[in-house]
């Protein structure tokens, strides 16, 4: 365990990506964490998952998700025929850290993607999330927190949603999406 981040398949990912036909198993614990990608961060770059299952346990201390922990830089994500049953936990470090921006508002759990920077234009289709998701704020069953386009098809969520934080700042748990930012759509 550690605060770096770590995807299962990448850390890092740019260019033309596929992926087809792909199980992530067993447990995963560190900062910013993700079963597929930790972070798609690059002008240009498409990543398209199909058919593919996370069923790993992920527990992370920053932005936590299924398949991707974040995405930024006109990524354009396509997630089609995919299955979260993995459960994810987005933890705070130090309890005191779950009353702050930096540790809630942008730090999100979710089934399939935690957060999506502006620019991002994810489509997510034909796909269900099982996994229990839980965390301190912006945990969802798909996206945790977008300030990107998003378009969800044909999506279902299966899985227990729960937020652990008892302040009132930044409180957001919701089944598909936990929270729009400025440009979300």
């Amino acid at each position: 365990e550690s605060d770096a981040g770590v995807g299962a398949l990448a850390v890092t990912t740019q260019g033309n990506v596929t992926v087809d036909n792909v199980t992530v198993k067993g447990s995963i614990k560190g900062g910013e964490i993700a079963g597929f990608f930790q972070y798609v961060n690059a002008e240009g770059t498409n990543v398209t998952i199909t058919n593919s299952k996370n069923d790993a346990t992920l527990t992370g201390t920053a932005k936590t998700a299924g398949f991707i922990a974040y995405t930024n830089k006109n990524a354009v994500i396509v997630i089609d025929n995919c299955v979260n049953n993995g459960s994810i936990t987005r933890v705070c470090k130090q309890e005191k850290q779950c009353n702050n921006d930096s540790c809630c508002g942008y730090n999100s759990g979710a089934g399939f993607i935690a957060n999506c920077d502006q620019d991002s234009n994810v489509t997510i289709k034909n796909s269900v999330n099982n996994g229990a998701v839980y965390g301190s704020a912006n945990v969802a069953g798909f996206t945790g927190y977008t300030f990107g386009k998003i378009t969800l098809e044909n999506c279902v969520n299966n899985g227990r949603i729960e937020t652990t934080n008892t302040s009132t700042w930044a409180v957001s748990a919701a089944g598909l999406v936990a929270m729009f930012g400025n440009g979300g759509n």
